[in-house]
């Protein structure tokens, strides 16, 4: 029977996690346990918006104005309490997939920010 190197994945096999994926499995996790599943559906013009605009930064924009109309949006539910505390702080984080896993950079208070 041949052994692989370290690090190296064998498909159809478990692959044990370590370090920062091990971390992101964790949050992720927890999370799944603690946060309402959420889905939103609307539609946008986006005639108006200038060739060369970054895409991300009017999604940004686009989520901060809709915290800003529908401030239930920007809250934190607690299921052991069952209340909810709504947020004057926009902070937005934006998921960046790399080679060593998920990262979420978050972005405080993003209303203030200019792009």
């Amino acid at each position: 029977m041949r052994t692989q190197s370290p690090g190296t994945v064998v498909k159809g096999q478990p692959e044990q996690l370590k370090g920062v994926r091990r971390n992101m499995a964790r949050v992720m996790a927890d999370a799944h346990t603690k946060v309402v599943p959420t889905t939103l559906n609307d539609d946008a013009d986006l005639h108006a918006w200038q060739p060369g605009n970054d895409v991300t930064v009017r999604l940004v924009r686009g989520i901060v104005r809709a915290c800003q109309a529908v401030p239930a949006l920007n809250a934190w539910f607690d299921g052991d309490a069952l209340s909810r505390t709504l947020h004057n702080q926009i902070d937005i984080g934006i998921a960046v997939d790399t080679e060593e896993g998920l990262f979420v950079p978050a972005l405080r208070n993003a209303d203030m920010l200019d792009a």
